[in-house]
């Protein structure tokens, strides 16, 4: 998703449920594994780990409560 940045515009970020809590993940590992399969200006520039993704009435995942949930007043700080 995009969040909003003070010098960019936009950065791309990342927000991942694993499947597994005990196993660890970090930025470095998802822009490795992403390079091959994506463009160099969506790769992700933040990226966040979360239990559970906040979803909508219809079941789809709620941006706009997941942007305010991880990054406040929308815009990134790392």
């Amino acid at each position: 998703m995009g969040v909003d940045d003070i010098t960019w515009g936009q950065k791309v970020a990342a927000v991942l449920v694993l499947r597994q809590a005990d196993v660890s993940f970090d930025l470095k590992e998802l822009r490795a594994w992403s390079r091959d399969r994506l463009p160099t200006y969506q790769l992700p520039a933040i990226l966040r780990v979360i239990e559970t993704m906040p979803s909508n009435a219809m079941g789809k995942i709620d941006k706009k409560s997941l942007v305010k949930q991880l990054f406040g007043n929308g815009v990134a700080t790392q």
